[in-house]
């Protein structure tokens, strides 16, 4: 049997939550809204750092990750970490548009998301490179070493790196 005061009263404990988090995200500029509908959906919790940083949580039934995104979308990264394993942080993706490349943003990312998995308590992070590309050389430059030259299920296009932080 359906009770329905219990549903009401979740009905409404939801519209109240949705009401507090209209009201959190009012605080940010228009621009940053812009920036974040591109990468998130309603019900996001979202941490405003700077003006030019956003730095968004989501939980799932593995564990949770972390999105960055920075200067109005021109760069972002994701770290993931599992409930299984949460003294390691996988960086699953890192963006930085083309006409930004060169210029320090991708180090920036990686100096940042460094330091939110430290802060999460991960005492490694890591991540898949292409073969053949300069990315295995920038990663090296970035303290990463190669841990696996052939991952399962990725034979023969990337290497599996990690770095202790």
């Amino acid at each position: 049997m359906v009770d329905f005061k219990k549903l009401m009263k979740l009905k409404q404990a939801v519209q109240e939550a949705i009401v507090e988090e209209e009201q959190y995200r009012s605080r940010f500029s228009p621009e940053e809204k812009r920036v974040a509908q591109l990468f998130f959906h309603r019900g996001s919790v979202w941490e405003r750092k700077q003006c030019k940083e956003i730095i968004h949580e989501n939980l799932w039934w593995w564990g949770k990750s972390f999105t960055i995104i920075v200067e109005g979308g021109k760069g972002s990264v994701v770290l993931r970490i599992e409930n299984e394993r949460p003294d390691a942080g996988g960086i699953c993706s890192l963006i930085v548009l083309e006409e930004e490349r060169q210029k320090g943003m991708g180090t920036k990312l990686m100096k940042m998301v460094e330091e939110l998995a430290k802060k999460q308590g991960c005492e490694q992070i890591y991540l898949c490179a292409a073969k053949g590309t300069f990315l295995i050389p920038w990663y090296r430059k970035l303290g990463f070493e190669i841990y696996d030259e052939n991952p399962e299920g990725q034979e023969g296009y990337v290497v599996s790196m990690n770095k202790m932080i």
